[in-house]
Protein backbone atom coordinates (compact mmCIF):
# COMPACT_ATOMS: atom_id res chain seq x y z
CA UNK A 1 0.00 0.00 0.00
CA UNK A 2 1.43 3.28 -1.22
CA UNK A 3 2.70 6.03 1.91
CA UNK A 4 1.36 9.19 2.80
CA UNK A 5 3.99 10.74 1.05
CA UNK A 6 4.38 8.44 -2.09
CA UNK A 7 2.46 11.14 -4.27
CA UNK A 8 4.72 14.27 -2.88
CA UNK A 9 8.02 12.21 -3.19
CA UNK A 10 6.97 11.57 -6.66
CA UNK A 11 6.05 15.65 -7.13
CA UNK A 12 9.54 16.24 -5.84
CA UNK A 13 11.14 13.85 -8.56
CA UNK A 14 8.80 15.66 -10.85
CA UNK A 15 10.18 18.91 -9.70
CA UNK A 16 13.82 18.14 -9.51
CA UNK A 17 13.94 17.36 -13.44
CA UNK A 18 12.11 20.80 -14.21
CA UNK A 19 14.30 22.00 -11.91
CA UNK A 20 17.59 20.69 -13.33
CA UNK A 21 15.98 21.55 -16.68
CA UNK A 22 15.60 25.02 -15.93
CA UNK A 23 18.77 25.50 -13.99
CA UNK A 24 20.92 23.82 -17.76
CA UNK A 25 19.19 26.47 -19.75
CA UNK A 26 19.55 29.20 -17.88
CA UNK A 27 23.36 28.43 -17.16
CA UNK A 28 23.75 27.79 -21.52
CA UNK A 29 21.57 31.33 -21.75
CA UNK A 30 24.36 32.77 -19.90
CA UNK A 31 27.63 30.94 -20.24
CA UNK A 32 27.24 30.40 -24.29
CA UNK A 33 27.52 34.35 -24.73
CA UNK A 34 30.09 34.74 -22.38
CA UNK A 35 32.32 31.76 -24.10
CA UNK A 36 31.65 33.34 -27.72
CA UNK A 37 33.11 36.58 -26.18
CA UNK A 38 36.21 34.93 -24.96
CA UNK A 39 36.80 33.39 -28.22
CA UNK A 40 36.25 36.49 -29.76
CA UNK A 41 38.61 38.16 -27.25
CA UNK A 42 41.08 35.59 -27.97
CA UNK A 43 40.53 36.54 -32.09
CA UNK A 44 41.54 39.86 -31.32
CA UNK A 45 44.43 39.02 -29.10
CA UNK A 46 46.05 36.57 -31.53
CA UNK A 47 45.08 39.33 -34.62
CA UNK A 48 47.41 41.20 -32.45
CA UNK A 49 49.87 38.97 -32.21
CA UNK A 50 50.26 38.45 -36.08
CA UNK A 51 50.20 41.74 -37.17
CA UNK A 52 53.52 42.57 -35.09
CA UNK A 53 54.44 39.30 -36.20
CA UNK A 54 53.59 40.66 -40.19
CA UNK A 55 55.67 44.21 -38.91
CA UNK A 56 58.88 42.46 -38.13
CA UNK A 57 58.71 40.21 -40.90
CA UNK A 58 58.31 43.47 -43.05
CA UNK A 59 61.52 44.56 -41.36
CA UNK A 60 63.96 42.09 -41.78
CA UNK A 61 62.82 41.77 -45.32
CA UNK A 62 63.60 45.58 -45.73
CA UNK A 63 66.88 44.65 -43.79
CA UNK A 64 67.62 41.92 -45.93
CA UNK A 65 66.96 43.85 -48.94
CA UNK A 66 69.64 46.27 -48.04
CA UNK A 67 72.06 43.64 -46.96
CA UNK A 68 71.55 42.67 -50.49
CA UNK A 69 72.06 45.78 -52.14
CA UNK A 70 75.17 46.54 -49.84
CA UNK A 71 76.48 43.16 -51.30
CA UNK A 72 76.32 43.97 -54.45
CA UNK A 73 77.95 47.30 -54.63
CA UNK A 74 80.93 45.67 -52.75
CA UNK A 75 80.89 42.79 -55.03
CA UNK A 76 81.35 45.49 -58.05
CA UNK A 77 83.80 47.20 -56.39
CA UNK A 78 85.67 44.05 -56.12
CA UNK A 79 85.01 43.48 -59.70
CA UNK A 80 86.16 46.76 -60.96
CA UNK A 81 89.45 46.32 -58.87
CA UNK A 82 90.51 42.98 -60.35
CA UNK A 83 89.45 44.63 -63.99
CA UNK A 84 91.93 47.63 -62.78
CA UNK A 85 94.25 44.86 -62.39
CA UNK A 86 94.80 43.95 -65.75
CA UNK A 87 95.97 47.46 -66.76
CA UNK A 88 98.62 47.77 -63.47
CA UNK A 89 102.32 47.99 -64.37
CA UNK A 90 104.10 49.11 -61.06
CA UNK A 91 104.69 46.63 -58.24
CA UNK A 92 102.95 49.34 -56.05
CA UNK A 93 99.92 49.72 -57.99
CA UNK A 94 99.77 45.87 -57.92
CA UNK A 95 99.91 45.54 -54.30
CA UNK A 96 97.68 48.37 -53.31
CA UNK A 97 95.01 46.70 -55.33
CA UNK A 98 95.33 43.33 -54.28
CA UNK A 99 95.58 44.76 -50.57
CA UNK A 100 91.89 46.55 -51.70
CA UNK A 101 90.83 43.15 -53.22
CA UNK A 102 91.42 41.26 -50.24
CA UNK A 103 89.58 43.80 -47.71
CA UNK A 104 86.53 43.75 -50.51
CA UNK A 105 86.69 40.34 -49.98
CA UNK A 106 86.91 40.31 -46.06
CA UNK A 107 83.18 42.68 -46.34
CA UNK A 108 81.74 40.26 -48.80
CA UNK A 109 82.28 37.12 -46.24
CA UNK A 110 80.72 39.58 -43.69
CA UNK A 111 77.87 40.83 -45.60
CA UNK A 112 77.11 37.22 -47.55
CA UNK A 113 76.97 35.81 -43.22
CA UNK A 114 74.52 38.63 -42.64
CA UNK A 115 72.45 37.97 -45.72
CA UNK A 116 72.26 34.27 -44.63
CA UNK A 117 71.23 35.24 -41.46
CA UNK A 118 68.41 37.79 -41.94
CA UNK A 119 67.44 35.28 -44.69
CA UNK A 120 67.14 32.67 -41.57
CA UNK A 121 65.00 35.35 -39.77
CA UNK A 122 62.87 36.27 -42.68
CA UNK A 123 61.68 32.39 -43.27
CA UNK A 124 61.22 31.46 -39.45
CA UNK A 125 58.82 34.89 -39.60
CA UNK A 126 57.30 33.79 -42.75
CA UNK A 127 56.11 30.42 -41.32
CA UNK A 128 55.51 31.65 -38.30
CA UNK A 129 52.46 34.13 -39.98
CA UNK A 130 51.45 31.67 -41.88
CA UNK A 131 50.53 29.00 -39.36
CA UNK A 132 49.25 32.18 -37.50
CA UNK A 133 47.17 33.17 -40.16
CA UNK A 134 45.49 29.57 -39.99
CA UNK A 135 44.78 29.35 -36.72
CA UNK A 136 43.29 32.70 -37.01
CA UNK A 137 41.55 31.84 -39.89
CA UNK A 138 40.37 28.60 -38.67
CA UNK A 139 39.24 29.90 -34.70
CA UNK A 140 36.88 32.53 -37.01
CA UNK A 141 35.61 29.80 -38.98
CA UNK A 142 34.76 27.79 -36.07
CA UNK A 143 32.98 31.12 -34.53
CA UNK A 144 31.04 32.22 -37.00
CA UNK A 145 29.99 28.55 -37.27
CA UNK A 146 28.85 28.44 -33.48
CA UNK A 147 27.47 32.25 -33.42
CA UNK A 148 24.84 31.00 -36.26
CA UNK A 149 23.92 28.37 -34.69
CA UNK A 150 23.50 29.82 -31.76
CA UNK A 151 21.51 33.07 -32.80
CA UNK A 152 18.14 30.55 -33.53
CA UNK A 153 19.42 28.54 -30.24
CA UNK A 154 18.50 31.73 -28.05
CA UNK A 155 15.16 31.76 -29.29
CA UNK A 156 14.22 27.87 -28.14
CA UNK A 157 16.19 27.96 -25.03
CA UNK A 158 13.74 31.45 -23.88
CA UNK A 159 10.71 29.68 -24.92
CA UNK A 160 11.50 26.02 -22.95
CA UNK A 161 12.47 28.36 -20.03
CA UNK A 162 9.22 29.82 -20.29
CA UNK A 163 7.17 26.69 -20.23
CA UNK A 164 9.31 25.02 -17.64
CA UNK A 165 8.68 27.72 -15.16
CA UNK A 166 5.01 27.34 -15.90
CA UNK A 167 5.40 23.66 -15.22
CA UNK A 168 7.54 24.43 -12.15
CA UNK A 169 4.54 26.81 -10.93
CA UNK A 170 1.69 24.31 -11.69
CA UNK A 171 3.50 21.37 -9.82
CA UNK A 172 4.89 23.27 -6.21
CA UNK A 173 1.65 23.66 -5.10
CA UNK A 174 0.53 20.67 -5.00
CA UNK A 175 3.60 19.29 -2.91
CA UNK A 176 2.67 19.33 1.00
CA UNK A 177 4.40 21.83 3.01
CA UNK A 178 6.73 19.11 4.92
CA UNK A 179 7.89 18.16 1.47
CA UNK A 180 8.26 20.98 0.22
CA UNK A 181 10.13 22.46 2.78
CA UNK A 182 12.66 19.47 2.65
CA UNK A 183 13.44 19.96 -1.06
CA UNK A 184 13.97 23.69 -0.71
CA UNK A 185 16.35 23.02 2.37
CA UNK A 186 18.75 20.94 0.18
CA UNK A 187 18.33 23.15 -2.76
CA UNK A 188 19.43 25.84 -1.63
CA UNK A 189 22.25 24.14 0.74
CA UNK A 190 25.29 26.53 0.39
CA UNK A 191 27.93 23.35 1.01
CA UNK A 192 26.85 21.81 -2.41
CA UNK A 193 28.24 22.48 -5.83
CA UNK A 194 24.75 22.75 -7.40
CA UNK A 195 21.58 23.90 -6.95
CA UNK A 196 18.93 20.25 -6.50
CA UNK A 197 16.47 19.49 -3.79
CA UNK A 198 16.16 15.89 -4.15
CA UNK A 199 18.66 12.72 -4.40
CA UNK A 200 17.97 9.29 -5.26
CA UNK A 201 19.77 6.32 -3.61
CA UNK A 202 22.17 3.36 -4.27
CA UNK A 203 21.10 0.70 -1.95
CA UNK A 204 21.74 3.01 1.49
CA UNK A 205 24.35 5.58 -0.39
CA UNK A 206 23.20 9.38 -1.46
CA UNK A 207 23.96 9.10 -5.45
CA UNK A 208 24.99 12.73 -4.98
CA UNK A 209 27.18 13.13 -2.11
CA UNK A 210 28.06 8.85 -1.51
CA UNK A 211 26.82 9.68 2.37
CA UNK A 212 25.27 6.65 3.82
CA UNK A 213 21.50 7.07 5.08
CA UNK A 214 20.02 4.91 7.48
CA UNK A 215 18.49 1.87 6.15
CA UNK A 216 14.78 2.91 7.50
CA UNK A 217 14.58 6.49 5.89
CA UNK A 218 15.76 4.24 2.30
CA UNK A 219 13.24 2.14 2.85
CA UNK A 220 10.55 4.50 3.69
CA UNK A 221 11.52 6.76 1.03
CA UNK A 222 11.14 3.97 -1.26
CA UNK A 223 7.76 3.23 -0.05
CA UNK A 224 6.50 6.94 0.59
CA UNK A 225 6.33 6.62 4.61
CA UNK A 226 8.50 9.98 5.20
CA UNK A 227 10.52 12.86 3.98
CA UNK A 228 13.84 12.14 4.74
CA UNK A 229 16.55 14.60 3.93
CA UNK A 230 20.73 13.35 3.11
CA UNK A 231 22.98 13.53 5.99
CA UNK A 232 25.35 14.57 3.93
CA UNK A 233 24.19 16.98 0.80
CA UNK A 234 20.73 17.50 2.80
CA UNK A 235 19.00 16.82 -0.19
CA UNK A 236 15.49 14.89 0.13
CA UNK A 237 15.80 10.97 -0.34
CA UNK A 238 13.20 10.17 -3.42
CA UNK A 239 14.07 6.38 -3.26
CA UNK A 240 16.53 4.32 -5.48
CA UNK A 241 18.09 5.63 -8.61
CA UNK A 242 16.42 4.41 -11.64
CA UNK A 243 18.20 2.12 -13.83
CA UNK A 244 19.48 3.37 -17.25
CA UNK A 245 20.78 1.30 -19.75
CA UNK A 246 24.78 1.14 -19.84
CA UNK A 247 25.11 3.52 -16.73
CA UNK A 248 24.73 0.86 -13.81
CA UNK A 249 27.04 2.87 -11.61
CA UNK A 250 25.78 7.05 -11.35
CA UNK A 251 28.22 9.32 -11.26
CA UNK A 252 28.38 11.32 -8.10
CA UNK A 253 28.41 14.46 -7.16
CA UNK A 254 30.64 15.60 -4.18
CA UNK A 255 28.57 17.64 -1.69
Amino acid sequence: MPGPFTEDIARLIQLDALDQELLALQAEQVETPQALETRRGDIAAASEARDAIASELQTQEAKQRDAERELEEVERRQARAHKRMESLSTNEQIAATEREIAKLGEQIDTLEGDVLEVMEEVDGLTERLASATSAIDGAQAGLDADKATWDPRQAVITGRIAELEAAIGEVKPTIGAEAAKAYLIGYENRGNRHHRGATFTDGVMCTMCRTEAPARWVNEARNGDGIHRCLGCKRVLVGAAPKTEGADDEESEEA
